[in-house]
């Protein structure tokens, strides 16, 4: 699997550095989330998010963006004394492909899809870790995506988007939906 993720990598480089109108570059930020019908609101866990994003740019105004990035998804609720604690930690490799649209110099609007893989999850309570095995939760997570971006310079530019999941992320308990903002600060190479 990390062989695999290492040869996408090195693809993106160089059809960055070899194709006109074709970019790269890194990306990272923070992940604001909740679940969906976990019974607790709010954008409560927080993660870091990484990665890598390959850009082209079909004209002064449209482009394709798709990344390849680790995004902590999940939800956490931490109660009074009375109430219980509740933690749903979600890990995915995802990989969103969006069109983006200037609308003013130096900013645009995107709307997309992103795949998510689950590569591996936990869900604690106030007892402790529920068995994985009670949980049932989808390997497979397609959200629909939309998102801002404002170019500081050439090569450096920041993001925020709102994710949500098309399909339920879980085989057994009631529906629940991932629901994301993200921040990120761009660097392109």
């Amino acid at each position: 699997m990390r062989s695999f993720f290492l040869a996408i990598i090195l693809g993106l480089a160089v059809v960055s550095s070899s194709a006109q109108g074709f970019y790269g570059g890194v990306i990272g930020g923070l992940v604001f989330s909740q679940v969906d019908g976990d019974d607790y609101g709010g954008y409560r866990k927080i993660g870091i998010q990484g990665g890598f994003y390959v850009r082209y740019e079909f004209n002064e105004k449209m482009s394709l963006t798709t990344k390849l990035r680790y995004v902590p998804k999940g939800s956490f609720f931490k109660g009074d004394r009375n109430q219980s604690r509740f933690k749903i930690s979600l890990h995915y490799i995802d990989l969103p492909v969006s069109v983006g649209y200037q609308i003013f110099e130096n900013f645009e609007l995107s709307a997309g899809l992103s795949l998510g893989v689950l590569s591996k999850y936990q869900v604690e309570d106030a007892t402790g870790v529920i068995p994985n095995d009670k949980l049932y939760y989808k390997r497979f997570d397609i959200n629909g995506l939309i998102g801002t971006l404002y170019h500081i310079t050439e090569n450096i530019s920041v993001s925020l988007e709102y994710a949500y999941s098309l399909s339920p992320i879980n085989k057994r308990l009631k529906p629940q939906r991932n629901n994301l903002l993200l921040t990120s600060l761009r660097y392109r190479f």
